[in-house]
């Protein structure tokens, strides 16, 4: 990974930064399933009623649990290009919260962790740099954009008490998400720097907002202006900024009784984490058995008994 600073930097942003931008792009791991995530936001996944016919479709990939983002995710490895393409596509384009996209945003937990370990590593233990939170994964959550009214470049304004990463989960066709940092001391746009653009998904950049800094959020870019709905989806690690080791986190204070639909969500999120840590080890076993099966190929096929006579 590699982070780059998009505006300058004053002597106390040195060791406090505000603002930081994160490529994983040379992170093949978060690539890949970064690259599934954004997938898995416009699919549309079988419903129990529809998920025997759909396993039996020779067209489409046999996911191992079809309601699952992680068997999505995991059976990657199996699909073509050609196969992605044909993903059946949910066509609610504007709901933020589903089943199954809350899910989705569940998985994001991975990217997050490791862009915030290598944060730790690159910036507090290597440069000294005082003060950047830690991710206690699962910790992410997702909000929405609307497109602007009347094309008025409509700012949403964020600022929260707990450090930041925030990748795009969705842009709609055309959208970008521009983030501008309200600084005290820049008076010539109004107090206010245009620091990076997320142009569109699949992206490889993460952003990291120190805690307490007000940031807007604006849709630009070249969509149909009568366009009305979601225009955009955020989802945002939420990093922890107490003083304790990252590996034990602190006992979470008494709380009133879950519900029964509460219980049911953080059940969900359970299931969902503890697939994150099969995902890889079920890629790498899928790609193991289709390099056997390949080098079974090779052998037979150059095997002297298989050769013909002239």
């Amino acid at each position: 990974m590699q982070t780059i600073r998009r505006v300058n930097v004053s002597n106390s942003e040195e060791l406090h930064p505000k603002f930081l931008h994160i490529s994983f792009a040379n992170a093949r791991d978060q690539v890949r399933v970064s690259q599934q995530l954004y997938l898995a936001w416009t699919y549309f996944p079988p419903t129990k009623e529809t998920s025997r016919t759909y396993l039996m479709d020779r067209t489409t990939f046999r996911m191992r649990d079809p309601g699952k983002v992680g068997s999505f995710v995991a059976d990657a490895m199996d699909r073509t290009a050609e196969e992605n393409a044909a993903l059946p596509q949910n066509p609610d384009k504007d709901s933020v919260h589903t089943e199954w996209r809350d899910q989705v945003y569940v998985f994001w937990n991975h990217v997050f962790y490791d862009v915030a370990n290598w944060l730790q590593e690159r910036f507090t233990e290597r440069s000294g740099l005082d003060g950047l939170g830690h991710f206690h994964p699962p910790s992410a959550e997702a909000f929405g954009m609307e497109y602007p009214v009347l094309d008025v470049n409509q700012a949403l304004n964020k600022q929260w008490d707990q450090d930041a990463l925030l990748i795009p989960a969705h842009l709609k066709p055309g959208v970008e998400v521009h983030l501008e940092l309200a600084t005290s001391d820049d008076t010539e746009n109004d107090g206010v720097r245009t620091t990076f653009s997320f142009v569109s998904t699949p992206t490889t950049d993460v952003i990291y907002v120190r805690r307490g800094t007000t940031i807007k959020l604006v849709i630009k870019g070249s969509y149909d202006k009568s366009s009305k709905g979601t225009a955009a989806v955020m989802v945002r690690g939420v990093m922890c900024s107490e003083s304790h080791d990252p590996d034990d986190p602190p006992g979470r204070p008494e709380q009133r009784p879950l519900t029964e639909r509460e219980a049911e969500e953080a059940e969900m999120r359970a299931e969902a984490q503890s697939s994150v840590s099969n995902v890889f080890s079920l890629f790498m076993h899928s790609q193991a058995q289709r390099h056997a099966a390949e080098e079974q190929g090779r052998d037979t096929h150059s095997s002297p008994g298989n050769s013909e006579e002239a």
